[in-house]
């Protein structure tokens, strides 16, 4: 039973695929998104896909560039390293907001 419900499932995916496929490579189809697009009319997220389809999908990830080695570091030297690093997160938050982060609720400290 369990076979049926899974070869179903699979056809149903090929179903979809295949009407899929027809819809997007049917001629009149895309022209008509492409005067909707032209126009306007199409919704952000269509545009915005298309732009992938196009140029590809850009990278959802950070990099970081800085590999700094802290395992030398005493408990008291990693304390004082985080510590300066708070006063200039806490020093550029203030020059961007002209409020500190003792002053913004919920900021953790």
């Amino acid at each position: 039973m369990a076979n049926l419900k899974a070869a179903g499932k699979r056809q149903a995916a090929l179903d979809s695929a295949r009407d899929f496929a027809t819809r997007v490579l049917d001629e009149d189809y895309e022209e008509k998104l492409r005067l909707r697009l032209l126009a306007g009319e199409a919704p952000a997220q269509i545009e915005a896909l298309m732009l992938h389809y196009k140029y590809g999908k850009p990278v959802e990830q950070v990099i970081i560039r800085d590999e700094a080695d802290f395992s030398d570091l005493t408990d008291a030297e990693l304390a004082a390293l985080l510590s300066d690093t708070e006063k200039s997160i806490d020093g550029a938050s203030e020059d961007a907001s002209g409020t500190t982060n003792s002053e913004t609720p919920g900021a953790i400290h």
